[in-house]
């Protein structure tokens, strides 16, 4: 509570009478000070938090960087399996993709191909190592840009935040349309449609379906397919690519009278060919 005393009307007393005048008022209330907004809410000085996927062998200093890149700002999925990698690039979730080569250079530079090749648009950002040979290569190959392993985590942060902004507002062209032996596929190969029935296909069975389909009426073989699909070298069970093809077969021919997808014993497997 507070005492107002006016000037000039003596001492202020607590008798009622008393010649002093005495006022007991509300303490006055203090309009709180609204705190500085941080750098991670909306009118910070921050980016927005962006939605990385980091590709790389599962190594402790690849989930390493994935907490500190976390820690740092960013939302990060982390893909380490072959097939992770394969599928995870293609579901729309992601801004900005960072593709450790440590411990697999070839085999990550095929899959940054076969990514570009399939219309993959996010924008890559290669880690390499300090020599960056490789990183001149992952340009020619559709990367976006690269930097030296052993920078910080904000420093990595930086550059993806550079690229996702690049990126904003980016429309990729339209995937190609293409028709073969009554089959069209579109959507980058993730819908197939067989005399107008609709077939939906995993990332994995898309990309043989297509690598088929460019090779066309001749066969390939099935280290060519573990090559494609998984990259060189990959340990995989020799079941891996007659598993996925019975898988594909039940989705493209099941129902049809006439098979399209075919086995050439000792040679491989086949998209027949349009008839002459």
């Amino acid at each position: 509570m507070l005492c107002i005393h006016f000037p000039g009307a003596g001492p202020p007393s607590r008798s009622a009478g008393g010649t002093g005048i005495a006022m007991i008022l509300p303490a006055a209330r203090r309009t709180p000070t609204p705190p500085a907004p941080s750098p991670s809410q909306p009118g910070g000085d921050s980016p927005e938090k962006p939605r990385v996927l980091l590709v790389a062998q599962d190594t402790r200093a690849a989930r390493d960087l994935g907490k500190a890149l976390r820690a740092a700002g960013a939302a990060v999925t982390f893909a380490a399996s072959p097939e992770h990698r394969e599928a995870a690039a293609q579901t729309g979730e992601h801004q900005v993709i960072a593709l450790s080569l440590a411990g697999w250079e070839d085999e990550a530079l095929g899959l940054l191909a076969r990514w570009r090749q399939g219309g993959l648009a996010v924008p890559v950002l290669l880690l390499t190592g300090a020599a960056g040979g490789a990183g001149v290569r992952g340009l020619e190959l559709g990367a976006d840009s690269f930097l030296p392993e052993g920078l910080t985590a904000d420093a990595v942060l930086a550059h993806l935040r550079a690229l996702a902004r690049g990126a904003t507002g980016r429309v990729p062209p339209p995937p190609p349309v293409v028709h073969a032996h009554g089959l069209e596929i579109d959507e980058g190969g993730r819908v197939v449609r067989r005399e107008g029935r609709e077939v939906t296909l995993t990332p994995t069975e898309a990309a043989l379906l297509g690598l088929l389909v460019r090779n066309q009426g001749r066969a390939v073989s099935r280290r060519q397919i573990e090559e494609h699909l998984y990259g060189a070298g990959a340990a995989k069970s020799r079941a891996a690519v007659p598993t996925l093809m019975a898988a594909l077969r039940r989705k493209i021919d099941g129902g049809f009278n006439e098979p399209l997808l075919l086995t050439r014993r000792g040679w491989g497997y086949l998209l027949r060919g349009d008839p002459s």
